[in-house]
């Protein structure tokens, strides 16, 4: 815990509020309130963001992870949680906001909701989106966002929520493999 621990907010913003570039990537490689849990978290980089294997990340409010598209569009504005990466929010929701694709092989609890966003302000010359959750989910509900081009969302790993997929324009795909309570696909013309 020495990253991080203990009551507090914590505020992570590497874009320095300017327009994303090659940031370069952001990860956790330490526990970040898993001693005492903070308050929040709120992260916006650039990508990659990922939460290494043994890391865990709790807070007692919400978690917001943010990965910003770079500018000019280009590949691996990622959100990554590895196998045996964490992340629990004990009375708030969590969201993830990934300018290209989304990966969820470890464990997240949050006592509120869930959602995932993946080509989140794409500006990517080819949009689409790839969401894969393979690990574990545990909320009220999760909500899985695609954008406006050829995304594939694939939930072959264990949730505990009813589950609504966005997938927005393109031609998209759509797998399962899970244990969720009830899964529910919106498909939205923008």
């Amino acid at each position: 815990d020495a990253a991080a621990n203990g009551g507090q907010a914590l505020i992570i913003d590497t874009t320095g509020g300017r327009v994303a570039g090659a940031f370069g990537m952001t990860q956790f490689n330490a526990n970040v309130g898993a001693g005492a849990a903070l308050k929040s978290l709120s992260i916006t980089t650039g990508g990659p963001f990922n939460v290494q294997n043994g890391v865990t990340i709790k807070t007692t409010g919400d978690i917001a992870v943010v990965v910003a598209e770079n500018t000019p569009g280009a590949a691996g504005d990622d959100i990554n949680v590895q196998v045996g990466g964490t992340l629990t929010s004990e009375s708030g929701d969590i969201s993830f906001s990934a300018g290209d694709n989304l990966s969820v092989a470890g464990a997240i609890s949050a006592h509120g909701n869930v959602a995932l966003v993946g080509d989140y302000d794409n500006n990517d010359p080819t949009p689409g989106t790839v969401i894969t959750v393979t690990g574990t989910i545990q909320s009220a509900t999760v909500t899985i966002t695609g954008g406006t081009g050829n995304d594939t969302v694939n939930l072959f790993g264990t949730v505990q929520a009813n589950v609504t997929v966005n997938d927005g324009a393109g031609n998209d795909t759509f797998n399962v493999q899970t244990t969720a309570a009830n899964t529910t696909d919106r498909k939205s013309v923008v």
